[in-house]
C-alpha cells in the first residue's frame, strides 16, 4: 500500500514538472502537472485524517498536506478545488500559523479585470 510520504513526495515532483513547464511557457503541461499533484496532494492529506485517531495528533501534518493540495489547486488555476481543499483543511485543529493561509485559499476570490 503507498504511503502519505509517499503520496506527497510523488505530488511535490510534480508539483515541480509543473513549475519547470510553468518557467518554459507551456501552461497547458503546467496546469495538467499541478491538477495530478493536487490529486496525489489531497489522498495524502486524507489518508493522513484517517490514519490518527488521538484527535490533533496528526497535526501539524494535516493541515500542511491540506494546505499544499489546496495551493496546488490555485496554481492549477481551480479554485473551486482549491477552496474545498482548504476548507476541510480548516474542519481540524489547525495551528495558527498555518490557519491565515488556509482561510485566504478558502475564502471568496476577487477578479482583477
Amino acid at each position: 500500500m503507498i504511503t502519505v510520504r509517499q503520496l506527497h513526495q510523488d505530488a511535490v515532483s510534480l508539483a515541480h514538472a509543473g513549475d519547470e513547464a510553468q518557467r518554459m511557457g507551456d501552461n497547458v503541461a503546467a496546469h495538467a502537472y499541478m491538477r495530478a499533484a493536487t490529486i496525489l496532494e489531497s489522498q495524502a492529506a486524507r489518508r493522513c485524517d484517517a490514519s490518527f485517531e488521538a484527535p490533533g495528533s496528526k497535526e501539524p501534518t494535516r493541515s500542511i498536506l491540506f494546505l499544499s493540495a489546496a495551493s496546488m489547486a490555485d496554481q492549477a488555476c481551480d479554485d473551486a478545488t482549491a477552496r474545498a481543499l482548504a476548507q476541510e483543511g480548516l474542519a481540524g485543529r489547525v495551528p495558527d500559523n498555518i490557519k491565515c493561509d488556509m482561510e485566504l485559499l478558502a475564502g471568496p476570490r476577487k477578479v482583477v479585470a
